[in-house]
């Protein structure tokens, strides 16, 4: 079951940030499709594209870098961003993070923070225990995210029918105390890379004034 959250947009400016880099109005977000029309793919998007789009090409060339920390925990170093254009997915393939086609360590937790409202068709939709397959939307408003375990409960999306757009940021955290060399061996299907410090992962460690309220 996820557990729903806010933050402070304000202090953390997320989906302004991507609107800067997309050069588009952060208020209209949602309509990225229309105003960016010309960073749209030239056709149907797949599990193979679609994270391949002119969008996702600003976004990772801008923000690409890492930070480093000593570490309590690992945390997914570069978020994934993710864009559900009006009619489409923003994942094909419904799964659950460990297993087989993905292949990430066991107990990540999994975010997602909503950068524009996800509601009904445009956000993931997700089971609320392991193997019950009782989906339901994971419903996000802007200014909120969620916490969830995408490591082991079934989820996906559906085609989009509301005309507008998603943009969202998901990535994951792994407690220090799972965190094992093992994971080295495994590789993340979209950059492969892989699962240790250093590559998929950064280290943070838990200091006062650093989580965000």
């Amino acid at each position: 079951m996820a557990v729903i959250r806010s933050y402070d947009t304000e202090r953390h400016p997320f989906g302004q940030e991507i609107a800067r880099i997309l050069r588009v109005p952060a208020d209209v977000l949602h309509l990225v499709h229309v105003t960016r029309a010309d960073l749209l793919p030239r056709g149907p998007l797949t599990a193979a594209t679609e994270t391949r789009t002119g969008f996702h090409d600003l976004v990772v060339a801008a923000t690409t870098g890492s930070a480093t920390s000593t570490a309590r925990d690992v945390y997914q170093a570069f978020p994934t961003f993710r864009l559900q254009l009006p009619g489409e997915r923003a994942v094909h393939t419904w799964h659950y993070d460990s297993d087989p086609d993905h292949r990430h360590p066991d107990w990540e937790i999994n975010f997602q923070i909503a950068l524009t409202d996800m509601l009904g068709s445009r956000a993931t939709w997700i089971e609320s225990v392991p193997g019950l397959r009782d989906f339901a939307p994971m419903e996000l408003t802007v200014g909120q995210f969620a916490v969830f375990d995408g490591n082991r409960c079934l989820h996906g999306n559906r085609p989009n029918d509301t005309g507008l757009s998603r943009v969202s940021l998901d990535f994951r955290v792994l407690p220090w105390s799972r965190y094992a060399a093992q994971t080295s061996r495994r590789t993340s299907v979209t950059a492969g890379k892989r699962f240790v410090a250093g590559e998929y992962y950064e280290r943070f460690h838990h200091r006062a004034g650093v989580l965000p309220t």
